[in-house]
């Protein structure tokens, strides 16, 4: 039997998520749910405690492998971390699931600017946009890009839209 593509890629990362998962005793109704461990790694994430984030994220994704969020901030985590190939391989896993997640786009973005690619972070935050127009980072994030390649006009107007929102 194969495994999930996720399942190898955390794999890589650490330890199995059934060993985290046994760590962590949780109340039985609790138990399926992602989302109390997905909110907080987000807590953590906030707090630049990125070993404590990318434990609950995987604590959530053993509850449910395909939850997109856990993935989004383990993704995070890692390129905070600096591991920038395994946020990628996870932010693209997250997007077979979830084609139309702003976030996932917005972290390519970032991704690619580590590489000094430009014109991918330009179009990642572009398509981030598409997405999700109320997302006021990555327009944020999309009129730097503009600035940066002298398109004052594109840049002005997702300069507005980032501060509309």
């Amino acid at each position: 039997m194969r495994a999930p593509a996720f399942a190898l890629a955390l794999a890589l990362a650490s330890s199995s998520l059934p060993a985290l998962a046994a760590t962590t005793q949780l109340p039985a109704e609790t138990k399926g749910d992602p989302k109390p461990h997905t909110l907080a790694a987000e807590n953590f994430l906030k707090r630049q405690r990125y070993e404590d984030a990318i434990r609950q994220a995987k604590l959530a994704l053993g509850r449910d492998e395909r939850y997109v969020p856990a993935m989004v901030v383990l993704a995070k985590a890692y390129y905070y971390e600096k591991k920038y190939e395994l946020a990628t391989n996870i932010v693209d896993i997250a997007k077979s699931i979830d084609a139309n997640n702003a976030e996932c786009y917005n972290l390519l973005g970032f991704i690619a600017l580590t590489h000094d690619d430009r014109i991918s972070a330009t179009a990642a935050f572009k398509k981030a946009t598409e997405i999700d127009p109320r997302y006021g980072n990555a327009w944020d994030n999309l009129a730097a890009q503009y600035l940066f390649g002298k398109n004052y006009d594109g840049a002005l107007e997702a300069a507005q839209k980032a501060t509309q929102l």
